[in-house]
């Protein structure tokens, strides 16, 4: 399971949202682990309507990045999965580690 949390407003991403000063690291944990705990007990994939559903609010699709790998991201697998094409538009499936952008470096 991914997650970003920005402590900075990205400057290249249109939409983004950082949190506010006011707003303590255990504050967001405490909101954020339960849920994360959550999602790591059910078992099996990801359906169809919860892959589209994670493309909907995707940030990171088709930007280009150098960690896990390098290349253009290309959203989730149905297994969660980071998916990451390189520029012979072959798919890499990416379970850990971290995202990183390009423009970001």
């Amino acid at each position: 399971i991914g997650i970003g949390i920005n402590l900075r407003l990205p400057a290249s991403i249109t939409g983004a949202a950082k949190l506010r000063t006011d707003v303590s690291r255990d504050a967001v944990l405490s909101r954020v682990v339960p849920r994360v705990r959550d999602a790591v007990a059910r078992p099996g994939l990801l359906t169809t309507d919860e892959v589209a559903a994670w493309d909907a609010h995707d940030l990171s699709r088709g930007r280009l990045v150098h960690e896990p790998a390098s290349g253009r991201a290309d959203g989730i697998a149905a297994d969660g999965s980071l998916r990451v094409k390189d520029s012979a538009v072959v798919v890499g499936l990416y379970r850990s580690g971290s995202l990183r952008f390009v423009e970001d470096s």
